[in-house]
């Protein structure tokens, strides 16, 4: 054989091995498949004051976390963004379409949420929610107990 063709012929193979090495970083790097998961849904949110940004958020990292979504991985973050941004509705919808240039991670979307939608006194408001609360407002008990763990799991820090 000719010593030229020899040394094409090892550059060839020698491409070939190196390419298919890339290949195999890429497939063992590569996030897992999505899981499909029957009966479960991500939480819409609308910005109202009476929703809770960080329950939605909470809800949403569950829900990738059930589909076996890594949803802080590189390859995913568009994906995962536009899954979320697509249960935002009304107002926080709207507020998405003017800020959507400078918002590329979910992490980026959820402090952008709370700038946006979460009012600096409410945690004092929602004390305030929680002193003025009485049970003869409610029909009974339970409907009491109810209402009053909806205002303390959205409640931060009762030292104050």
């Amino acid at each position: 054989m000719d010593p030229d063709m020899n040394a094409r012929l090892l550059a060839e193979v020698t491409t070939l091995l190196r390419q298919q090495q890339e290949l195999m970083t890429k497939l063992v790097n590569r996030p897992p498949a999505e899981k499909r998961v029957e009966g479960i849904s991500m939480l819409k949110y609308s910005g109202s004051l009476g929703e809770s940004l960080e329950l939605f958020l909470d809800q949403a990292r569950l829900f990738f976390e059930a589909k076996d979504t890594d949803y802080m991985h590189s390859s995913n973050s568009r994906r995962v963004l536009a899954m979320m941004v697509s249960n935002l509705q009304g107002q926080t919808a709207a507020w998405y379409v003017t800020q959507q240039s400078s918002i590329d991670t979910i992490d980026e979307l959820a402090d952008a949420l709370r700038r946006e939608f979460i009012p600096a006194d409410l945690q004092e408001r929602l004390r305030d929610a929680l002193y003025k609360l009485k049970q003869r407002e409610g029909r009974d008990l339970a409907d009491y107990v109810t209402r009053y763990r909806q205002l303390i799991m959205r409640v931060k820090d009762m030292s104050e």
